[in-house]
């Protein structure tokens, strides 16, 4: 069992009791074997197999199915429809309503639908579910067949991403499969393969559609998991790349470099780049969000990068908080290799550092929730710092916030709802060209005293 389990992928599966019962019970059938570092893709197998070779078989005990046609009903390219997520919050297991394949014979179908709740990855949907089907007994189940789908779709020349990338949040463990399912084909996504890839996330990215902010941002972790795989540990650095018109959703890039590598069109929002190395690389309408960085280990070499294309920056090396002052943030840059030339002219308009070190605290209280109540006494300090009244005065006023009065225990409370996202309120702060005009608004008004 302990060889088994060892290294890191095998070590986050032995802690979960189905995954660990399930190999117990492989191990106890001689005819089962574990080898290799997927222990995911060997239990997958292993219960294939006997799904195929053991149960779905007819009265000459031949299989019904061959290991693709079975492959194709888990995944539900040609064996079923899967649905995006199970509408209840409770329960992150996602189901699917089965359609046998037509190819089939009738008494093929009737076998393998009676089968299907008793699979070794399936249960029937209880009750409370509005739709008859099934679902997958752990989601990590559904995050294999997913990714082998979304393996295969962009390993296909001319296929249309959209539809499955737009659908809802991408799971970072179904982008790291992606990039496992990659190198499991031909080894780690490399060279003019890798841009390849990288380029078809990005048209798909690039397509107008109503999902579109959606499909970004899935393009973007998608293509963080291929770089990561591409800078592994027995990898070289990707050289000479081109990544475009993605948004990096959080996560990480850790141990990942790129050298004389072009950026265009890219979010890189609160990501870990603490052990990120762009070398040489140029940068073109790039937006770095709170990201994380280190002083020591960090290296941002992106030619055409501004100060004013970084909304806040967390710092390893000094605290864990986002800072948005622009000094700080100019300084940090430097630091970390960014090349930022002459002294830097203020482009948003003069507010007071007593009203930025308040909205700093502000900002960072909105990223935890949408409401904020003004009687929480855990923002006392707050509320009653000098500069408050007026701050809360124009956020109200231009429309960056909306008071609301609510039923609690006790006497209704006061709380303020914000409307826009922390980062676009703090990127008004520098002035940016397509702030939204409330929020320019907003710092305008806010400076006026200081001027």
């Amino acid at each position: 069992m302990r060889s088994t389990f060892s290294g890191d992928r095998q070590a986050a599966l032995a802690s979960k009791p189905l995954f660990f019962t399930r190999v117990v019970d492989l191990l106890q059938d001689r005819s089962s074997s574990f080898s290799g570092d997927d222990l995911l893709h060997t239990l997958v197998q292993e219960y294939s197999s006997r799904e195929l070779h053991d149960k779905l078989l007819d009265r000459q005990s031949q299989p019904f199915l061959i290991g693709d046609q079975f492959g194709d009903l888990m995944q539900g390219t040609r064996g079923g429809d899967v649905e995006p997520g199970d509408p209840r919050p409770r329960r992150r297991f996602t189901a699917f309503r089965c359609r046998v394949n037509e190819g089939l014979p009738d008494v093929a179908k009737q076998v393998i639908v009676e089968r299907l709740p008793m699979m070794a990855f399936l249960g029937r949907r209880d009750a409370l579910s509005a739709h008859d089907g099934f679902s997958f007994e752990h989601e990590l189940f559904f995050f294999y067949f997913l990714a082998r789908t979304i393996a295969a779709r962009l390993d296909a020349e001319g296929a249309d991403l959209r539809v499955i990338l737009g659908r809802s949040a991408l799971p970072e463990e179904v982008a790291d499969r992606v990039a496992q399912e990659m190198a499991a084909a031909e080894g780690p996504a490399a060279g003019k393969r890798l841009q390849t890839l990288l380029d078809r996330l990005s048209k798909a990215a690039e397509q107008e559609s109503r999902r579109r902010a959606q499909v970004r941002e899935n393009a973007g972790r998608l293509a963080m998991a291929l770089l990561r795989n591409a800078s592994g540990p027995d990898a070289r650095a990707v050289e000479g790349g081109t990544i475009r018109s993605v948004v990096f959703p959080g996560s990480h890039l850790k141990n990942v470099t790129l050298e004389r590598c072009s950026l265009t069109d890219v979010v890189i929002r609160r990501t870990d780049l603490t052990s990120t190395r762009f070398i040489a690389c140029n940068a073109r309408d790039v937006r770095l969000q709170e990201p994380r960085v280190s002083k020591t280990s960090s290296r941002l070499e992106l030619a055409g990068l501004g100060v004013d294309d970084v909304t806040g920056i967390r710092v390893l090396d000094v605290a864990s908080e986002t800072n948005f002052d622009p000094s700080f943030i100019e300084e940090t840059l430097r630091s970390c290799g960014a090349s930022i030339a002459g002294a830097r002219e203020p482009a948003g308009p003069a507010v007071s550092k007593q009203y930025l070190h308040l909205m700093e605290r502000l900002m960072r209280v909105y990223r935890r929730t949408n409401l904020v109540c003004l009687q929480d006494d855990n923002l006392s300090g707050l509320f009653s710092a000098n500069g408050w009244t007026d701050i809360r005065k124009q956020l109200v006023k231009h429309g960056i916030v909306s008071l609301e009065e609510r039923a609690t225990s006790g006497r209704p409370k006061q709380f303020l709802r914000s409307r826009f996202l922390p980062a676009q309120v703090m990127a008004g702060r520098i002035g940016r060209p397509d702030t939204d005009p409330q929020i320019q608004a907003f710092w305008e008004a806010l400076a006026a005293p200081a001027r």
